[in-house]
């Protein structure tokens, strides 16, 4: 789909949520109905915030893992330690799931302060 007004064009590019930019991009023309660039995006962004909080779905369970790791690292600032067999450390959770634990959260906050905005 083709967006034309400036103000949902600028909203697009600045979701960070993969799936949900490609949505707004794949939405077929014929299901326009009449509703107008912002209305589309608007609607787009409410379904993935629903996809993140209706129980079952798989971006509810990764928002829900991303809060545990959140909470557990004090956001990312102190990685617990587990001591393996043989005396070694590890850190409970690997750099890289703390940051996309950050990204997953940070998708959610800009999509609800997205579609407040329009």
């Amino acid at each position: 789909m083709t967006l034309t007004s400036k103000t949902a064009v600028k909203v697009w590019k600045s979701i960070k949520c993969a799936e949900c930019k490609e949505s707004i991009e794949t939405f077929p023309e014929a299901e326009r109905d009449g509703k107008t660039d912002e209305e589309i995006v608007k609607g787009e962004i409410e379904y993935f915030i629903e996809l993140f909080e209706e129980e079952g779905t798989t971006l509810n369970g990764d928002l829900e893992e991303a809060r545990v790791i959140i909470r557990e690292t004090k956001n990312g600032k102190a990685n617990k330690a587990v001591i393996l067999p043989g005396g070694r450390i590890k850190p409970k959770w690997s750099e890289w799931d703390i940051q996309r634990a950050r990204n997953t959260v940070g998708e959610y906050n800009q999509l609800k302060r997205l579609a407040a905005k329009l």
